[in-house]
């Protein structure tokens, strides 16, 4: 062996192993950025849980709203209507808002319209009002239902996820 080789080897290898780290960093990092993000998000994203036929809905809340969610990640809530499928559309009843957030639903038989306000803070910076007239919701036993669809435009839902095999739905705000 000559003068020198034997370090030139070892240089040769270091080499090697740093261009072997850096094309491993180059593949996997964005996986690492993705997850942080994700991560990132969970803290920001509200949901709610449903599943056609279930008369109970689940809560997930970021860290930042405990005063709501009572020291649990999870809340589970007894719904008074049970979510169905309508022509295509899964229905929710509009009463349900009350136990899922602390709203009021006030019914007005006369001209059949339903005024809804949730306040600030849950999942809108400012109050939020709306009132629903009978072409809105369907009535069934004696219960007002919104389709999910209609009811996450105006509770200005970032995302519906549906579950085909488990009939389940999530609607998701980001609440940054």
């Amino acid at each position: 062996m000559k003068e020198g080789e034997g370090i030139r080897r070892w240089l040769a290898i270091v080499i090697i192993i740093i261009t072997i780290a850096i094309i491993l960093a180059a593949i996997f990092l964005p996986f690492l950025i993705d997850k942080v993000k994700s991560d990132e998000k969970n803290d920001t994203e509200f949901y709610i849980d449903f599943q056609i036929g279930n008369p109970v809905a689940v809560i997930s809340l970021p860290p930042r709203l405990t005063e709501f969610k009572q020291n649990r990640d999870l809340v589970k809530v007894s719904l008074v209507g049970v979510p169905f499928m309508n022509d295509g559309q899964i229905m929710i009843a509009i009463r349900d808002l009350e136990n899922l957030f602390p709203s009021q639903v006030l019914w007005n038989s006369k001209n059949r319209t339903i005024k809804v306000s949730i306040p600030s803070g849950i999942i809108s910076k400012s109050q939020l009002v709306f009132t629903l007239t009978d072409k809105d919701f369907i009535l069934r036993n004696n219960r007002a239902f919104i389709s999910i669809r209609d009811l996450g435009k105006i509770l200005k839902v970032s995302e519906i996820v549906f579950t085909v095999e488990t009939e389940s739905f999530r609607l998701i705000w980001d609440i940054n």
